[in-house]
């Protein structure tokens, strides 16, 4: 079995896998001394980065407790955990007692390249394996703070819908679409629709709107 040593990893449990320029502070980011590589086929590796999988008894046992950390006070290893690459892509998993994926992570731009290096020089491991759960990803093409804001704006309506706040429902409505058809329904609908729509920066203005609404408050 072919090992990395020395690597980041940004654990998540979400259906997104965060890219190296969207890592924060404050993410799940582990340290990792050693870990194992296995090379795949790109259909299976479809399935490993996209899907929630299960893997078998055998896959388990061979990664075991392989996956060695740097600075934790109580514990050295992961159980379950092994980077998987098709030789163009690479993506780090890791599994709970039952073959089942929790956590998946992107790299360092500099550490995929060194896995998608060394696969060069492996043989293709055949895998046993179920997928389990297709996931749902909605704007995979939007970045991470994109998605949040649309999560913001769509709990930011709800609230202001269920509280009966017209005058904030109005204004931010009229800013969006500079329209005076102010039943309420109607805008609570229109503006919940218009956040499954294409990207823009309208959105992100919309945002800034709302934040600056709560800023004003404490002054």
């Amino acid at each position: 079995m072919s090992y990395i040593y020395d690597v980041l990893l940004n654990w998540t449990d979400n259906p997104y896998i965060y890219e190296f320029y969207e890592w924060q502070p404050t993410d799940d980011i582990e340290h990792i001394k050693k870990i194992s590589i296995l090379r795949v086929d790109s259909n299976t590796f479809f399935d490993i980065y996209n899907y929630k999988i299960k893997v078998s008894k055998e896959l388990l046992t061979l990664l075991y407790q392989k996956t060695e950390l740097f600075n934790r006070k109580s514990g050295s290893h992961i159980d379950y955990a092994g980077i998987f690459t098709d030789g163009f892509r690479a993506v780090a998993v890791e599994f709970d007692n039952k073959g089942l994926s929790i956590f998946k992570s992107a790299f360092l731009i500099e550490e995929e390249t060194e896995i998608i290096n060394m696969a060069t020089k492996m043989t293709i491991t055949i895998l046993e394996y179920k997928v389990i759960k297709k996931e749902v990803k909605k704007d995979v093409f939007m970045t991470r703070l994109e998605r949040k804001i649309k999560k913001h704006l769509s709990h930011e309506f709800d609230h202001i819908y269920q509280e009966k706040n017209i005058d904030k429902l109005k204004y931010l409505y009229n800013e969006w679409y500079n329209d005076q058809n102010y039943d309420v329904d109607f805008m609570y609908k229109r503006m919940k629709r218009m956040l499954n729509k294409e990207w823009t920066n309208q959105h992100f203005a919309l945002y800034n709107l709302i934040k600056l609404s709560y800023l004003r408050k404490w002054v």
